[in-house]
C-alpha cells in the first residue's frame, strides 16, 4: 500500500476522534498517538483497499463497518464483552463532546440540542457540524 496522503484538518479531526472513541486504527503499525489498546483492523483495510485506490482512513461513512470489524474480527483477542466495548465507546464519545472534542478547525463545532434525545436510545443527540 502506498503511503497515505496528508489529510485535511477536517479529515484529521474525524480520524483522530474516531480512533480515540473506538480504539481502532487503519494504520499499521499502530501510531504512538493512539490510545492504549488500539486495534489495527487489518481485514477492513484489505476490504477497503480492494474497493478504492486511495489509502483508507477512519471516517463517519465507515462507522458501521468499523464497529462490525472491531466486534467480529477481534472478539477472540479480548476478554471484553461486546456490550462492554460499546458502552466504553459511548462513554468516550461523551467525554469528547464534553471536552469540546479534538477538533481544532474553528468552522467545525459540536452541536448538542438541550433536552432532545434519540427516540431509540434516549441518549442526548449530538453531532459535529460545519458552520
Amino acid at each position: 500500500m502506498t503511503s497515505q496522503a496528508p489529510l485535511s484538518p477536517q479529515q484529521q479531526a474525524e480520524d483522530t476522534t474516531l480512533s480515540k472513541v473506538l480504539h481502532v486504527t487503519l494504520t499499521s503499525p499502530v501510531p504512538s498517538s493512539c490510545p492504549p489498546n488500539t486495534i489495527y483492523l487489518q481485514s477492513l483495510v484489505a476490504e477497503l483497499t480492494q474497493e478504492q485506490p486511495t489509502p483508507p482512513r477512519l471516517h463517519g461513512e465507515l462507522l458501521d463497518r468499523i464497529v462490525v470489524a472491531r466486534l467480529t474480527d477481534h472478539a477472540r483477542d479480548t476478554t471484553q464483552w461486546p456490550v462492554a466495548y460499546l458502552l466504553g465507546c459511548y462513554g468516550r464519545a461523551g467525554q469528547v463532546v464534553q471536552s469540546g472534542g479534538v477538533i481544532q478547525n474553528k468552522k467545525l463545532h459540536t452541536s448538542c440540542a438541550p433536552g432532545q434525545q434519540s427516540p431509540s436510545t434516549g441518549a442526548p443527540q449530538c453531532r459535529v457540524v460545519q458552520g
